[in-house]
């Protein structure tokens, strides 16, 4: 199986490069977003510091990039231009996972290919209709008002929702979920050739808030019974959230460990080595000595 890594980065260089190297597999490429904000050369200088022989420099591709800000549509597009550029450079991929740099993986890296191999066809995205008692006043502001990040925005955008409220393009219906997933090789393609076909979509979200919560779910979730019977509504992974009304998940530390390890997910977010450098290496001593794992997809 050929698996694609899909990185979006922006800070903490040598955690990316300690990502990469735990999740190497054979078959497994990584295509690698660093926010346009951030500087480049220190995530370049890193990853080359991993030895030719450990990873080969050709199956570590950087991505064109772009300003990753959050809640904006640079996170879609950068999204996007991972899927693109990893067609482009490695045909035959089955199976694409978008991560944060700030993720890590909780077994092995050729433990979780193997879980691909078991559900090649599926896709692991969590998803939700709107509006939903999960997000906080149900969510549909998200596509209803427009996204405006300047000082008081969510004001002007509260009064322009009073006297218009936007509609989703072609009649589609609002979905949402966590940004990161897995998706199948036919998801991904069905992805890209909507993409292709509906500007106006993009160009919709563009003014969306958050929408890269929300992007990927409504193309799929719109497509039929025979997409979403192949969707599992789980992301994989282990995350820990104030209350619906925070923005980012806690930053998870070692006092979180047990509770980590006893999630049974593939991935965990979020960590920063900058606030907890000594989480990571007790969960690759764990891994490294569990016994490869039997589990079956959800």
């Amino acid at each position: 199986m050929q698996v694609a890594y899909l990185i979006l980065a922006h800070k903490n260089p040598a955690q990316l490069a300690r990502l990469v190297r735990r999740l190497n597999a054979p078959g497994v490429a990584f295509f690698v977003h660093i926010d346009l904000r951030s500087p480049l050369a220190g995530f370049q200088e890193e990853l080359r510091l991993i030895p030719n022989a450990e990873i080969p420099n050709a199956n570590i591709h950087w991505v064109e990039r772009v300003a990753a800000k959050w809640g904006r549509f640079g996170l879609v597009q950068a999204t996007l231009n991972c899927l693109e550029t990893s067609f482009a450079h490695t045909p035959g991929i089955d199976r694409f996972v978008l991560i944060s740099g700030q993720d890590y993986p909780l077994r092995s890296a050729t433990d979780i290919v193997r879980f691909w191999q078991a559900a090649p066809l599926t896709t692991f995205m969590e998803y939700f209709s709107l509006p939903t008692e999960q997000w906080h006043k149900g969510g549909l502001d998200r596509v209803e008002t427009l996204g405006l990040s300047f000082p008081g925005g969510h004001l002007v955008r509260h009064l322009i929702r009073i006297f218009y409220r936007r509609r989703l393009p072609l009649g589609l219906k609002p979905f949402a979920g966590s940004q990161w997933w897995s998706m199948s090789r036919s998801h991904a393609e069905r992805v890209m050739e909507f993409v292709r076909r509906h500007p106006g979509y993009v160009r919709f979200h563009h003014w969306s808030l958050v929408p890269d919560e929300m992007f990927f779910q409504i193309i799929l979730l719109n497509a039929g019974d025979e997409i979403k019977k192949h969707i599992v509504g789980d992301h994989l992974r282990y995350v820990v959230w104030e209350s619906p009304r925070t923005y980012h998940p806690n930053v998870l530390g070692t006092v979180d460990l047990e509770a980590i390890m006893a999630s049974n997910q593939l991935f965990a977010r979020k960590f920063d080595t900058a606030i907890d450098a000594e989480i990571l290496d007790p969960i690759d001593t764990r891994v490294d000595a569990a016994a490869p794992s039997s589990a079956e997809p959800k």
